[in-house]
């Protein structure tokens, strides 16, 4: 059990997802409220699916394209409606796309920034008023291994990742005496839809590279999402919890 989580109300961008499903689950699990946003209304009702199977309440879902400013706003406003506050923010929303750098058009760039950093930017920014008024809040957005190490075909995507980890320590001195705690996750391969596409010399070449032998699971970054929601991460922000399996042994 965590403590800290019981009532208290979080929001979840990429909520759709598979990391986004495991942790709102896991979160529901403690007793927390959760504001599930996600673009797609298909993935939503995937989710409630799933917590009517687990006979969770406290469910809220919202239809929201995070890369616009105003939508973000109203998501932000209608959780605060529903439940009177955010205590917790959740940013995984994000793609994932091959390209070198050399045929990469300026489109495919500003995709991934719009995509990757505008809507934790967004979020981030449209949570701190309800934070601040109640001197509490935990911010955990999602950066990756290929933004503290860098990685082939990537560059765009990497790039977004590592000015995530930048937003975050940066935001974390702003508010740190606000009782406000910003963390990043950096996880390494997990399966996901995004990785579903690796071919099996792919999948050989990356498992060779992993100290523990396998990618990780939606689970896997769900519990650290967990444990820096709950009062257990009082005493830490501004920190990068890379979870890779071995791979990135860097603090």
């Amino acid at each position: 059990m965590f403590s800290g989580l019981k009532d208290s109300a979080a929001i979840i961008s990429g909520a759709g997802g598979g990391m986004g499903t495991a942790s709102a689950l896991r979160l529901a699990r403690e007793g927390c409220r959760v504001f599930a946003v996600d673009i797609h209304p298909g993935s939503l009702e995937k989710l409630e699916e799933r917590f009517r199977q687990e006979n969770l309440g406290g469910l809220t879902t919202h239809v929201c394209d995070a890369i616009h400013e105003h939508e973000v706003e109203e998501a932000v406003e209608r959780c605060v409606r529903t439940y009177g506050k955010v205590d917790i923010l959740v940013n995984i929303a994000g793609i994932y796309t091959d390209c070198l750098l050399k045929d990469m058009s300026y489109a495919e760039w500003r995709r991934t920034m719009d995509i990757n950093v505008d809507s934790v930017m967004f979020f981030c920014r449209a949570v701190l008023s309800s934070m601040l008024e109640n001197r509490h809040g935990k911010i955990i957005n999602m950066a990756s291994q290929a933004g503290v190490s860098g990685s082939v075909t990537h560059a765009h995507y990497s790039a977004s990742k590592a000015a995530i980890i930048g937003l975050s320590r940066s935001l974390a001195r702003e508010v740190a005496e606000c009782g406000i705690n910003v963390n990043c996750i950096a996880p390494g391969i997990i399966r996901t839809p995004m990785t579903a596409c690796y071919t099996p010399e792919q999948v050989a070449g990356f498992l060779g590279k992993i100290p523990m032998g396998r990618f990780g699971e939606a689970d896997d970054v769900a519990k650290v999402i967990e444990f820096l929601a709950s009062d257990g991460s009082d005493y830490l922000t501004g920190q990068v919890f890379n979870v890779t399996g071995g791979w990135l042994m860097v603090s």
